[in-house]
């Protein structure tokens, strides 16, 4: 954990806050969180799936339901044992959504710090200790 950044914890922070503030799911992202459980819970049974009687667009998008329900599979597990209900699935499969998303922000802030400078990563995250106080200063020193 030596290699993550001071500013780079808020946006963990940012994520987990949102997920336990919003747990439930917009219109947009039921289809996915739906063709997860499926594939979680209903694993090999295909004729219980959901999508077999609302196809929707899930069929063309199946990839990201797979790839969060590779990490719910062991946490079904887990669950059952103890007496889990079906519902903190769903916080695990959005805090690996969350996760994912967090992770490919902060790959893409460090490559633009790396290949452009600090300057311009400046506007993607806090690039040093001093916090977001520093942030604005600096910013306008720029205007």
């Amino acid at each position: 954990m030596d290699n993550i950044e001071g500013s780079e914890w808020m946006v963990v922070i940012a994520m987990l806050i949102h997920l336990l503030m919003a747990p439930g799911t917009k219109v947009e992202e039921s289809f996915n969180v739906q063709a997860s459980h499926d594939l979680i819970y209903h694993n090999y049974n295909i004729t219980a799936y959901d999508h077999n009687d609302f196809p929707g667009v899930v069929p063309r998008t199946f990839a990201g339901p797979i790839y969060l329900a590779l990490f719910g599979l062991p946490m079904r597990l887990v669950f059952y044992l103890a007496n889990t209900p079906k519902f903190w699935m769903l916080f695990v499969v959005r805090f690996v959504l969350g996760m994912t998303n967090v992770i490919a922000f902060l790959n893409f802030a460090r490559a633009v710090r790396k290949h452009f400078g600090a300057e311009t990563a400046l506007f993607l995250r806090d690039d040093d200790e001093r916090g977001s106080r520093g942030k604005i200063l600096r910013m306008r020193a720029y205007r």
